[in-house]
């Protein structure tokens, strides 16, 4: 039961892993030369254009779905490219996110990142809870179209209070490092910065997790 309990939300990229998990994958496929220079600086100039508070959510959208179309082609193992990301786990945010789930704490990671990646990082991670966006499959190919609405900016906040559904918290904390999630940094109680970006910084209202 969810009345009158904590609920910590943690967002994923840059916060709960001190990395982008999608933009590490574009740079592991290029590496690998499963895609060409011309798409991996699309995807750069996609991952600058968030990291300024601007994204191009359309855009994006039709361009990871290309990208997980190939890893599917290609029939792609992402072994090396998970045991990276796991590899950059915020310990200290890792270790707060297990000690309050251990306390009887509700946890849920929210992410704009897509289940393509999040649901086996998160299967890694031993963490039930999660929100994360989902693409339309055709006939096994990602087809540039999400299912629902985006969970990103004031969407986190929508599909966090469907999540919640008819529970309630008297203590909402949330952690990130964007300032993309400034809506559900005000519907939490409380929030705090984890690698902030110079938005936040410059914002000045919000305490750093120590």
């Amino acid at each position: 039961m969810k009345d009158g309990r904590k609920l910590l939300i943690f967002d994923l990229d840059r916060t709960l892993i001190n990395k982008d998990c999608e933009k590490e994958l574009v740079i592991h496929l290029y590496r690998d030369g499963l895609i060409k220079r011309r798409m991996y600086r699309k995807g750069m100039k996609f991952y600058n254009l968030y990291s300024i508070g601007a994204p191009d959510h359309k855009g994006y959208i039709k361009y990871i779905s290309q990208i997980f179309n190939i890893i599917l082609e290609k029939k792609h193992k992402l072994n090396k490219y998970y045991r990276y990301i796991i590899s950059h786990v915020n310990k200290k945010v890792y270790g707060l996110l297990k000690r309050c789930q251990k306390e009887g704490d509700d946890v849920v990671v929210s992410t704009s990142s897509h289940d393509f990646l999040v649901t086996r990082i998160m299967k890694i991670l031993n963490i039930k809870n999660y929100i994360s966006n989902r693409i339309v499959t055709r006939n096994n190919r990602y087809i540039g179209r999400l299912l629902g609405a985006r969970n990103s900016g004031v969407g986190k906040v929508h599909h966090l209070i469907r999540w919640i559904g008819s529970g309630a918290y008297n203590n909402i904390i949330f952690y990130t490092d964007s300032i993309n999630d400034l809506p559900l940094i005000m519907f939490a109680n409380r929030s705090y910065t984890v690698n902030p970006d110079r938005y936040l910084i410059r914002l000045g209202k919000i305490s750093r997790l120590e």
